[in-house]
């Protein structure tokens, strides 16, 4: 969205918010499309699990339902309500959220600043 690929914010969540109350193929279509998106974050969430970064008693689902409804939220903002900030806070609340989530060594309930890692990549942009 900042970079502006898509003027006018996201099609899907735009055309969601459409055709959500309407029969047809094109609501088929967009339900398709959206539900792959979910299952990719459901997926991603489960993999964090299976390899012990989250929490075990995390629902995948939940934590899909809600990056997705932060995704949506800051869609809104950014294009109607022109707050630049948005895409700053959604993702901060994600990634509060997950922190929240993680599975912490025995005795320690928030990681050392220096124990983080450091990604070496560039960082995604929305």
């Amino acid at each position: 969205m900042k970079r502006g690929v898509f003027p006018g914010g996201c099609f899907f969540a735009a055309a969601s918010f459409e055709f959500d109350g309407r029969s047809g193929p094109v609501r088929d279509a967009i339900e398709e499309a959206m539900n792959v998106w979910m299952g990719s974050i459901e997926k991603a969430v489960q993999m964090a699990k299976d390899e012990g970064h989250l929490d075990p008693k995390v629902d995948p689902q939940q934590i899909a339902f809600e990056v997705n409804a932060l995704f949506f939220g800051a869609n809104f903002a950014y294009h109607l309500r022109k707050d630049k900030r948005s895409l700053e806070r959604a993702r901060i609340a994600i990634e509060q959220r997950l922190e929240g989530l993680r599975v912490r060594p025995a005795g320690r309930s928030r990681p050392a600043r220096s124990a983080r890692p450091r990604s070496t990549r560039a960082p995604r942009r929305a």
